[in-house]
């Protein structure tokens, strides 16, 4: 439920001992960053949905956070690439979350591929990344978990660019319409891949499925609105 009774958080200063912060939807708060930055044993912050409010200055607040391994800034719409440039120095970040960040470009990617320890990155409805964003995630190699639902820009080049990522357990490529059959020959590389979203990726055929059958430890698909998809394609996963 969205939450708007909180006004001013500056007061949370005093529990140095926090580890979890969840400020999610409280976009009527006066979220001062700074006082949030003293909390150096914080590893969870959640300030997603604070769409008008965070900015790429309060990134570089909270910059210091040493500690700091899950970031979710979902819908904050403002932070751009620069933002991104004080994200990279959090050198223990498991988990980052930029979903509806739609200023975030090619070139902010090459601040998150720095981040050698991330396991999690949603990436999900930022419009303006393309191939060559990718290519930057490429040295991500302990990543689990890459959502790229609605990143109209991605192709099967960018496909094979992933095939680096050998520890991908979750690939959610939902609404990525220009990836076709060439592209699922490419994920084959995967063999750690137990999850693949392709909700409508409609450029898939039977052909396609074919090559998925090679991936054993898939234990869920999703094929939604994947209509070139016929009886002959299922039976030959």
């Amino acid at each position: 439920h969205w939450f708007n009774g909180i006004k001013d958080v500056a007061s949370l200063a005093s529990l140095q001992q926090l580890r979890y912060l969840d400020l999610c939807y409280c976009y009527n708060t006066n979220v001062d960053l700074q006082s949030v930055a003293t909390l150096q044993h914080l590893q969870h912050l959640n300030l997603a949905r604070c769409d008008d409010i965070i900015t790429d200055v309060d990134l570089r607040r909270i910059a210091t956070l040493s500690q700091l391994q899950h970031l979710d800034l979902t819908g904050c719409a403002k932070i751009t690439d620069a933002g991104l440039v004080s994200v990279a120095t959090l050198r223990h970040l498991r988990e980052l979350r930029l979903k509806f960040c739609s200023k975030i470009t090619n070139v902010g990617l090459e601040s998150i591929g720095t981040l050698r320890q991330l396991q999690a990155l949603d990436l999900s409805f930022c419009g303006a990344i393309t191939n060559v964003g990718l290519v930057s995630l490429a040295t991500l190699r302990h990543l689990q978990e890459l959502r790229l639902t609605s990143c109209f820009g991605i192709t099967d080049v960018g496909l094979q660019t992933l095939t680096a990522l050998q520890q991908l357990q979750k690939l959610h490529l939902c609404g990525c319409s220009q990836i076709t059959d060439i592209g699922l020959q490419s994920i084959v590389a995967l063999q750690q891949l137990q999850y693949l979203n392709l909700n409508g990726c409609n450029a898939i055929t039977d052909v396609g499925l074919g090559s998925i059958g090679a991936l054993r430890q898939l234990r869920a698909l999703v094929l939604s609105w994947c209509k070139a998809i016929t009886d002959v394609g299922l039976g030959s996963i």
